[in-house]
């Protein structure tokens, strides 16, 4: 079955372009670092964010160029891998953070998150992220870094999770609703339709 395919959105066509200008930069990555400053059980930490990543449309998007433009579509199963890295001391954890950080994305074929656990000979840790630009922003990536350390202490204390639907063809319907409504300049509509998604979350 072939996936449905979306145009990108404005802020999305500005970065597309800045990728083009700036090729084979790491420009349009958003990168971060979560410390746990306790004794982690690595094996939890890493179902948590398997969890976040099946759930979150963001790690499922992917681009493709069609008739010379540039559209998105969403995997409903992905393949990926996170390592986890042992380290010793915060400088191994610097170096970590900046090779981590420096991977340059393929936009087109390949993944566009790259995440690492790190541990350090007493079990503490954490994890660290890069993502592009283009699938995420420094507020998204907040708001997952909070759900994936929310998700690590339910999952320690065996608190069932309920599952969130983040489906990208969802996400995209709507969008291109509140496109279609702004264009006829019925923005009570507008406010109508997010207040909808909010609560059917």
């Amino acid at each position: 079955m072939e996936n449905k395919l979306y145009n990108l959105t404005a802020p999305q066509k500005s970065i597309w372009n800045t990728e083009l200008f700036f090729n084979g930069s790491n420009i349009n990555n958003i990168c971060g670092t979560i410390n746990l400053y306790e004794q982690i059980d690595f094996d939890i930490l890493k179902k948590s964010l398997d969890l976040i990543i099946s759930q979150n449309d963001n790690f499922h998007t992917n681009f493709i160029i069609k008739d010379g433009d540039v559209f998105q579509y969403f995997k409903d199963e992905i393949e990926y891998k996170i390592d986890i890295i042992d380290i010793t001391n915060e400088e191994e954890l610097h170096e970590l953070e900046k090779n981590t950080m420096s991977h340059i994305f393929d936009i087109l074929n390949s993944d566009l998150f790259n995440i690492k656990i790190f541990r350090y000979p007493d079990l503490t840790g954490g994890v660290i992220f890069n993502i592009h630009h283009i699938i995420s922003d420094s507020w998204t990536l907040g708001l997952i870094a909070k759900e994936i350390v929310s998700n690590y202490y339910l999952l320690s204390n065996n608190t069932k999770i309920e599952p969130k639907n983040y489906g990208g063809d969802r996400i995209m319907g709507i969008l291109e609703d509140i496109s279609q409504l702004l264009q006829k300049g019925k923005s009570k509509k507008v406010k109508e339709l997010v207040q909808q998604a909010i609560d059917e979350g």
